[in-house]
């Protein structure tokens, strides 16, 4: 079992063309190193690009729903204020001594709690 390699003896000329061809070799792999590197490149720009796009879309979405929510529930506090101010007035109608009566009872109170602050 001999499978030994049997050394060969290269004259000076041909070892010099032997590394003159691995490093063109070389050369020729570290250009299509570079060329993936700048192909990676390129497509890790146009997935930021795509991902910066995507979440501006996303922000503009949910600024247009919390406008749309916060309109809604203006609306929403409009008309319960302005149901609750006719309550109120419907109260007063139907019950005006009562009313003045809760009036003037609140009246001296606010005149006492500022009367006590003011000493």
């Amino acid at each position: 079992m001999t499978d030994m390699v049997t050394p060969t003896k290269n004259t000076p000329r041909e070892g010099t063309h032997n590394v003159g061809h691995d490093l063109h070799k070389m050369g020729e792999h570290a250009v299509q190193v570079k060329d993936g590197l700048l192909a990676m490149g390129g497509d890790l720009a146009d997935t930021a690009r795509d991902g910066a796009s995507a979440a501006r879309q996303s922000v503009a979405h949910g600024v247009a729903s919390a406008k749309e929510a916060i309109s809604h529930n203006a609306e929403v506090a409009k008309k319960d204020g302005a149901d609750a101010i006719a309550s109120l007035t419907k109260k007063v109608t139907e019950n005006p001594l009562t009313s003045i009566g809760i009036a003037v009872g609140l009246g001296v109170l606010i005149g006492m709690v500022v009367g006590r602050a003011r000493n």
